[in-house]
């Protein structure tokens, strides 16, 4: 995990990447009519910030899962 005095430059940026993957949730599952977006919009936060941190390591490019979560934080990496 990266220094914390590097992270708070990068974190109001965050905000942002967040908005555009909720918004390409809701889309997706808008789109295939798949019910509630609430689970995948819960755990965007969360993701993001592992994610930009240096907390977790995680191939974006070649996803694992299906989830919807996976699939709108690609686009924006």
């Amino acid at each position: 995990m990266r220094p914390t005095d590097q992270l708070k430059a990068e974190i109001p940026h965050w905000t942002r990447i967040q908005e555009v993957i909720d918004q390409c949730l809701d889309l997706s599952l808008n789109l295939s009519q798949s019910g509630h977006p609430g689970g995948s919009r819960s755990k965007v936060h969360a993701m993001v910030t592992l994610l930009l941190s240096g907390a977790m390591r995680w191939d974006i490019g070649t996803p694992r899962s299906a989830s919807p979560i996976a699939s709108c934080s690609w686009p924006v990496t």
